[in-house]
């Protein structure tokens, strides 16, 4: 009898280990999920759109000029947020700001701003290096500078909703 119960709860704590090694696995395929594959998306999308040759919409050009650089504005702004919403989602990082000191929360916060500030502006400089290559197209700076609202509003945003 005792050796019955012996073998039960060794196969029962061999199951409960490997439940908690699938909990563990699963959480990492959500948080890749949740918190690295929107930007990564986007990043693919922003890259299809910028491949096409031809992005008239067919309105008037004044008109079709203001919407594709709304677009723009857009597309950065909701990249920024998805960057920094990937960056603050570390696991050490979610630490140091919950435990350090005040001056050190405030500069670690401000780092990390500033690196999804810098990874999403250098993106949108290799986007329009990389429409240099597209018939059609042209790399601006002017587009850039457009990017670069959205960047700051998008950032702006983000900061407002995290604190």
């Amino acid at each position: 009898m005792v050796i019955v119960l012996a073998t039960i709860s060794q196969k029962a704590c061999i199951i409960m280990v490997l439940i908690y090694n699938e909990l563990i696995v699963m959480n990492r395929y959500k948080t890749f999920i949740y918190y690295y594959l929107p930007p990564l998306l986007l990043v693919v999308l922003i890259f299809y759109f910028s491949s096409v040759p031809d992005l008239r919409s067919g309105f008037s050009s004044n008109l079709d000029l203001v919407l594709r650089k709304i677009a723009h504005i857009v597309e950065y702004g909701l990249l920024a947020i998805l960057i920094l919403r990937m960056f603050f989602n570390n696991e050490e990082i979610k630490k140091d700001l919950r435990t350090g000191k005040a001056s050190q929360q405030n500069m670690l916060y401000r780092e990390i701003i500033a690196a999804g500030i810098l990874v999403t502006l250098l993106y949108a400089l290799s986007d329009e290096f990389h429409q240099v290559f597209v018939p059609g197209r042209s790399g601006s700076l002017w587009d850039v500078g457009i990017d670069s609202i959205g960047i700051v509003l998008g950032t702006f945003l983000y900061d407002r909703k995290r604190w």
